[in-house]
C-alpha cells in the first residue's frame, strides 16, 4: 500500500487565521520499502502575504520564518511556494513528480485534468486532527486532492 506522510509547521492552531509556514510530504510504500534517501518527498516554504499566529508556535518556528524572511535571496537554497499556490504545485508532484501514477495513468490526467485529481491515502502522526484541518482552508486544495483509503 502506499501512503503520502504529510507534515505541515504552522504559526499556531487557528486553522482560520493562523499561517501555514511549510508544507511536507513523502511517499511509502509499505510493501517496497525505500532507504529515506530514495523515497520521493514534497517539500516547500510557504509564501503568505501576512505571517499569522501566535507567540509560542511562531518562536518554535523561528529557523522556518527565519528562511521565509530571506525570499527570494535564498530561493537557490530552498523550496517556496505561495500560499494560493499550493494546491496545484502539490497535485503537480504528486500526479508527475512522485512515480505514483504511471505514464498511462498520467496521460489520462493530462487529457482529462479538469475534472480528474489524484486520490491519494493520506497519513502522519497528527494528520486527521490538525493538518487536514489547514488544508481544507487552502485555496483549491480539496479540488485538486482527493484524501482515500485506497488509490
Amino acid at each position: 500500500m502506499t501512503v503520502f506522510v504529510l507534515d505541515l509547521e504552522t504559526g499556531g492552531t487557528d486553522r482560520k487565521n493562523h499561517s501555514i509556514l511549510e508544507f511536507a510530504c513523502i511517499m511509502e510504500d509499505t510493501n517496497n520499502q525505500l532507504p529515506f534517501d530514495e523515497i520521493p518527498k514534497f517539500q516547500t516554504y510557504i509564501i503568505n502575504d501576512i505571517i499569522s499566529g501566535n507567540s509560542f508556535a511562531l518562536n518554535m518556528n523561528k529557523k522556518i520564518i527565519e528562511i521565509l524572511s530571506n525570499y527570494p535571496k535564498n530561493e537557490n537554497e530552498y523550496t517556496f511556494t505561495h500560499y494560493n499556490n499550493l494546491a496545484i504545485r502539490f497535485n503537480d508532484w504528486v500526479t508527475y513528480g512522485s512515480g505514483f501514477y504511471t505514464k498511462e495513468e498520467q496521460r489520462e490526467f493530462s487529457k482529462y485534468r479538469i475534472n480528474s485529481k489524484p486520490k491519494i491515502i493520506p497519513a502522519g502522526k497528527n494528520f486527521r486532527s490538525f493538518d487536514y484541518e489547514f488544508l481544507q482552508y487552502v485555496p483549491k486544495f480539496m479540488d485538486l486532492i482527493e484524501f482515500s483509503r485506497k488509490k
